[in-house]
């Protein structure tokens, strides 16, 4: 069966989003202590991509650690959760997230991971 590519060309489809609770971080929550994240584009994962690499020096300086013992997994992880985060969070509380809640944050980047691996959602018309 042919792909109907001037149907998909011409659909509507919206980002995947998920509610991410991470109740010890209460405090810094003004009502329910949740993130909201959503899947990315192609073109967001390769611009994060990007990022990581020229922000691994500046996660080494903030980590104080040699740039050899700062995997560029970390550096790609703290991009993805600024950028998906929904309303967006500055690279640097993203990167503070990691470091003070590295649990509540490796939670959010596998829900990210995984609604960009389940893709965006049709919007029926």
């Amino acid at each position: 069966m042919p792909f109907k590519s001037a149907e998909f060309v011409s659909a509507v489809f919206r980002p995947r989003v998920a509610f991410v609770p991470v109740p010890d971080m209460a405090a810094w929550f003004e009502g329910v202590p949740e993130f909201c994240c959503r899947g990315l584009t192609l073109a967001e994962v390769d611009f994060a991509e990007a990022m990581a690499q020229g922000n691994r020096q500046r996660l080494r300086q903030a980590a104080s650690l040699p740039i050899q013992e700062m995997p560029i997994s970390s550096a790609l992880k703290v991009e993805y959760v600024a950028i998906a985060l929904v309303p967006p969070i500055q690279y640097d509380a993203a990167f503070k997230l990691s470091e003070i809640y590295p649990v509540e944050f490796n939670q959010v980047f596998l829900q990210i991971a995984e609604l960009t691996g389940a893709g965006q959602n049709y919007v029926k018309p």
